[in-house]
């Protein structure tokens, strides 16, 4: 009877509350729980799915590999009668393209498998992903609003070598989006070299200090640069592609361009004044030195110095008096690079140091003797 009294009687009024908020945090928690678990389970699944997937994916990229298209046999050898002109394809395969995820997973072991192969190899890995409609996929993907799909499409087209898909690709080169525009320039120049750099007449937006080395360095082996195109990109309201251009001449020796590259001397930013002075250099233009130093007295210290570096490397006897003086100028820093671009035009320059009248007294002497350890070194 108590216990029953015990069992039947109401909560006490000051702590309903209490229970009831309880009850939900109870609540709350199972529903994380069931959630957290069938989300393990989900991806624990889709886990293996795609390891058994990408099992079947590895054994036709290998199929591929090693696939000869016909008429690979040698010499005074006929192709078999209904021999394939296709790489074979499992039926399995075939039905199993229809899901979305299993397409994407073959993408990326054909992707694995092209960036680490070469030649015929590669070339049938293109073939495959072309066979099968994977360019579908990646196309789509440019097509989508989340940039980094944008992005992986990109990278896929690139690799894969899709061609055919340049009017797409040179859209993105202007894109608002930073990653998705500096995947679509590099996918341009990794496919077309010089000619995909077609994209600097258009493009208003910067080029980052990390593309433009990123493209320098996919153009170090290619060849055909039109000269043409060269002086026109100087002529750029892009101050980022002008900056790029002398950078690329200069890795390029285009010794023709150094008249064109003598007049960005002139710009009004200092940072493509910066980039011509170490053009000339690299393009070893001994007779720009003379409007060199015509440029010294109106360049910050930044210029100043670097027109003395370039001194130093492509300067004659001629520029030993003009490097003398240098040495008498406030600035510490100038002082050392009038020295050490007397040190690099040899003998001239070094009795001229020697010759000095202050060569003994502080900081002279110490700069001097920098200037020759640097250079010893």
């Amino acid at each position: 009877m108590f216990s029953f009294y015990l069992f039947a009687s109401p909560v006490m009024p000051g702590r309903s509350w209490l229970v009831t908020a309880m009850m939900s945090i109870l609540g709350m928690l199972m529903l994380l729980v069931g959630f957290i678990l069938a989300y393990l389970l989900i991806r624990r699944r889709t886990a293996r799915i795609q390891a058994r997937w990408r099992n079947i994916h590895r054994e036709l990229v290998q199929r591929a590999i090693f696939w000869e298209p016909p008429g690979a046999e040698p010499a005074g050898t006929e192709p078999l009668p209904g021999e394939p002109t296709h790489i074979p394809v499992p039926a399995g395969i075939t039905r199993s393209l229809r899901r979305r995820l299993f397409r994407q997973v073959m993408i990326t072991e054909l992707i694995s498998g092209k960036k680490a192969l070469s030649g015929t190899a590669a070339a049938n890995l293109v073939l495959l992903y072309t066979q099968l409609g994977l360019g579908r996929d990646s196309l789509h993907k440019l097509a989508s609003k989340k940039w980094h799909l944008q992005a992986q499409g990109i990278q896929e087209l690139a690799t894969m070598e899709q061609r055919g898909c340049v009017t797409r690709l040179y859209r993105l080169t202007n894109a608002h989006n930073e990653v998705v525009r500096r995947e679509a320039q590099t996918a341009i120049v990794q496919l077309y070299g010089f000619e995909g750099l077609r994209f600097l007449e258009v493009i208003d937006t910067p080029l980052s200090e990390w593309q433009q080395i990123q493209l320098l360095r996919l153009l170090q082996h290619a060849t055909g640069i039109p000269h043409a195109n060269a002086v026109h990109w100087l002529d750029s309201p892009n101050p980022t592609v002008r900056i790029f251009t002398l950078k690329l001449i200069a890795e390029q020796h285009l010794q023709e361009i150094a008249p064109r590259v003598l007049e960005c001397l002139r710009d009004g930013n200092e940072s493509i004044r910066l980039q011509a002075i170490r053009c000339l250099r690299e393009l070893d233009a001994t007779d720009s030195c003379p409007t060199l130093i015509g440029a010294y007295p109106a360049e910050a210290l930044a210029g100043q110095m670097a027109i003395l570096d370039a001194l130093g490397h492509i300067g004659t006897a001629a520029e030993v008096e003009f490097l003398r003086t240098e040495l008498s100028a406030p600035d510490h820093r100038i002082k050392l690079e009038a020295a050490r671009a007397l040190v690099r035009l040899g003998d001239q320059g070094l009795t001229c140091l020697e010759h000095f009248p202050l060569a003994d007294r502080s900081p002279w002497n110490e700069i001097f003797s920098q200037a020759k350890t640097e250079w010893m070194v």
